[in-house]
């Protein structure tokens, strides 16, 4: 779902719905960019990779995506809605790359599962999204991953393998949820670990 047509005055893509299918890729399963009113529901996205140990698919370095957010300070993905869906085989289920934009956006009843990152969000700036009611199994690196954040909660999920190099709840690596400096607002309520640290 892409901005192709430019800022001149054309109207952005917007009121996109998406559901009960499952999307299988090599590569990322969808790309959002500077996309407005999206709503994906019940939909399975199943990447390249039968087990995750690396932030980078090695055959082209890039951070392969579920869901790849897009966009720069003028037009950017907002107004995003997925419920109800599933993310497996991906460097990352929900990824903001580095000089990217994106805001309000709602992940409610997912389940992310052999993913180095359930979230990773590393763009210019997040803000306003909320991570709910979900399911973050056998997610290598951490759950959720957050620099240049603003407002995101992570509210009602179940963290149960996550964070330790794939080697059990006993043997913590990273953080199951983590905030950078530049993360502000942001914070977990209501959330299950199975992790003790």
């Amino acid at each position: 779902i892409q901005n192709q047509i430019g800022l001149n005055g054309a109207s952005l893509p917007q009121n996109i719905t998406i559901r009960d299918m499952t999307l299988q890729s090599l590569n990322d399963g969808i790309i959002i960019d500077s996309a407005q009113s999206v709503q994906l529901q019940s939909v399975g996205f199943v990447g390249p990779f039968a087990n995750v140990t690396t932030a980078f698919d090695s055959n082209n370095n890039n951070t392969t995506a579920g869901i790849k957010l897009l966009g720069k300070s003028l037009a950017f993905a907002t107004d995003i809605n997925v419920e109800d869906c599933y993310f497996s085989g991906f460097n990352a289920g929900i990824y903001l790359p580095s000089n990217n934009y994106t805001s309000n956006g709602l992940f409610d009843s997912c389940t992310f599962s052999n993913l180095y990152y359930g979230i990773y969000l590393n763009g210019i700036n997040a803000k306003g999204l909320t991570v709910s009611n979900g399911l973050m199994n056998l997610v290598y690196a951490n759950g959720i991953y957050g620099t240049n954040c603003t407002n995101i909660v992570s509210l009602n999920n179940y963290y149960q393998d996550v964070g330790d190099h794939n080697t059990g709840v006993a043997n913590p690596q990273v953080e199951v949820i983590y905030w950078a400096s530049t993360a502000t607002g942001c914070g977990s309520i209501g959330d299950t670990f199975d992790r003790t640290d």
